[in-house]
């Protein structure tokens, strides 16, 4: 019995010494959270102030643009949801990479025109070599 109660003495300091390992563990994994929270907020402050920025930039550049383009371009980016404007990649488009009829890519190559695509409806233009 006095054999039992000493093994298990030793085996209460041992689990005691690990709990105590597992809290400070624990207590710097605390800190090194507490401390990645800090920095993203910080990242969080710093791309709200750059998202309120472009924000303000683009009102800035849609104000010159005429009214009937700015609504066709913001169609076609709530259709599409990643680009409204895509080049013409050797004779395909660059947004549904679908082949262009010869005469969408030789207008798509005129800066004075605004070229769709037939299939997906993107304004393709032809990059200046």
């Amino acid at each position: 019995l006095e054999e039992n109660r000493l093994a298990f003495m030793e085996t209460f300091e041992s689990v005691n010494k690990t709990i105590a390992e597992c809290e400070e563990n624990l207590e710097a994994g605390k800190e090194r959270i507490r401390e990645e929270l800090e920095a993203l907020d910080v990242r969080a402050a710093e791309l709200s102030e750059e998202v309120e920025h472009r924000k303000a930039e683009r009102a800035r550049c849609a104000a010159q643009i005429e009214p009937k383009l700015l609504k066709r371009y913001n169609c076609i980016m709530n259709n599409k949801r990643d680009y409204a404007i895509v080049s013409v990649e050797g004779n395909h488009c660059g947004g549904c990479h679908m082949k262009l009829p010869p005469q969408v890519v030789h207008d798509a190559r005129n800066p004075n025109k605004i070229v769709s695509c037939n299939y997906c409806g993107r304004i393709v233009y032809c990059p200046i070599d």
